[in-house]
């Protein structure tokens, strides 16, 4: 995906509530993620303490404590983040599908936007060339996407 970057730069979150569920499960590629993700709504004025991370031990999880967050009606977008990495099993497959639709209730159900920053890779190599690339940066696309969202889908 790619992000009009002349509308992403105009969006000022200054005033934006923002909820990140964090997955620790592959928590050294889920890091990369999560620095770009905050460096990205901080250079958009996103208050710090107006960004709340939860962490969880799984992809899995992150459906429910974003309908908590959601519940919680304080929040203007929500960013689940973690990295789910193929193994020679059907559970990779599984993991990421339900956690996909998951968050896309949550997303539904609440009206808010949820966005979905599990990446999912073949390989270790290919996840950290995904979170911490220049050009290829997910950690700071899925901030962008939520900034989008949350301007697109609030008064503030």
């Amino acid at each position: 995906m790619k992000l009009d970057s002349k509308k992403i730069s105009s969006i000022d979150g200054k005033k934006f509530q923002i909820g990140i569920v964090f997955s620790e499960y592959n928590s050294s590629i889920g890091n990369l993620l999560l620095k770009n993700c905050l460096d990205t709504l901080k250079d958009h004025n996103v208050q710090p303490n107006n960004i709340n991370i939860v962490k969880v031990p799984g992809a899995l999880e992150t459906p429910l404590i974003a309908a908590k967050m959601a519940r919680s009606k304080k929040y203007d977008a929500i960013i689940a983040l973690g990295v789910v990495l193929k193994g020679e099993t059907y559970h990779f497959d599984l993991v990421c599908d339900q956690t996909y639709s998951g968050l896309m209730q949550v997303s539904l159900e609440y009206d808010l936007p949820v966005i979905f920053g599990i990446l999912g890779a073949n390989t270790k190599s290919q996840a950290v060339k995904r979170a911490n690339t220049k050009g290829l940066n997910k950690g700071k696309e899925y901030a962008e996407t939520a900034l989008q969202m949350a301007k697109i889908t609030t008064k503030t």
